[in-house]
């Protein structure tokens, strides 16, 4: 920032109550205040001033301490030693330009306040030992080997329903002797059909729906294990 100061109209003698600071010539502290300010040692030059100010409450001093609060980037002792400026001079010719400076500083003040943290996001995560994956889908091969079961089932269930039918042809009492010996060995060929499909159809039901019932069971059993593998991390 710009080294600006104003000069001060000359200072009379301080009185003997005033601080040790003030008690030297205040000419002489003004001028190394000045030469403070254009070194860049703010801090220092404000602590000479602030002695100056309560020593010697000139309107100019008040208004120089606020160049070097400024400057040092305390903005709110800057703010209020210009409001004390114009406060003790109201009728400043500088008054317009002083007051805009007041609200420019105001108006940096709530930009340079530190921005509350966000949020943590909740991150879910899995051990490393552990990773979940996808569990794989069902196979339809045993309800396809359940179906084929059931499909065998009907047939043999056919087949003995001709079987009955043959074998009741060769009982009744109007069908000739070669046609009934036909019928008692078409019976008997149907029965053993029948007997088979029935047999081999109910096992391949039972495995079909035995071994989809377990597969299902596993899988489930796969999908309890990943989800406890799950944890969540703040």
């Amino acid at each position: 920032m710009t080294a600006f100061f104003v000069a001060a109209t000359p200072l009379p003698c301080v009185a003997a109550s005033a601080p040790p600071e003030a008690a030297q010539d205040p000419a002489a502290l003004f001028d190394q205040a000045e030469t403070l300010y254009r070194e860049g040692r703010y801090e220092e030059a404000i602590e000479i001033l602030e002695a100056l100010v309560e020593a010697y409450p000139e309107p100019i001093l008040r208004f120089n301490l606020g160049r070097a609060y400024e400057s040092a980037g305390l903005l709110d002792p800057a703010i209020e030693a210009y409001r004390q400026y114009l406060q003790a001079a109201p009728d400043a010719p500088d008054r317009a330009s002083v007051e805009a400076r007041v609200e420019r500083l105001e108006a940096r003040i709530p930009s340079e306040v530190e921005p509350e943290p966000a949020p943590v996001p909740v991150e879910v995560q899995t051990p490393a030992d552990a990773t979940p994956s996808v569990p794989p889908r069902l196979s339809p091969v045993p309800w396809i080997i359940a179906g084929a079961g059931g499909a065998v089932l009907i047939a043999g269930g056919v087949l003995g329903g001709l079987s009955l039918a043959r074998a009741s042809e060769a009982e009744d009492s109007g069908t000739n002797q070669v046609r009934a010996v036909d019928a008692q060995d078409e019976a008997r060929t149907f029965g053993r059909v029948s007997t088979g499909a029935l047999i081999v159809g109910g096992a391949l039901l039972v495995a079909g729906v035995t071994w989809g019932i377990v597969a299902k069971r596993r899988q489930r059993g796969r999908v309890t294990a990943s989800m406890t593998g799950l944890r969540v991390s703040f």
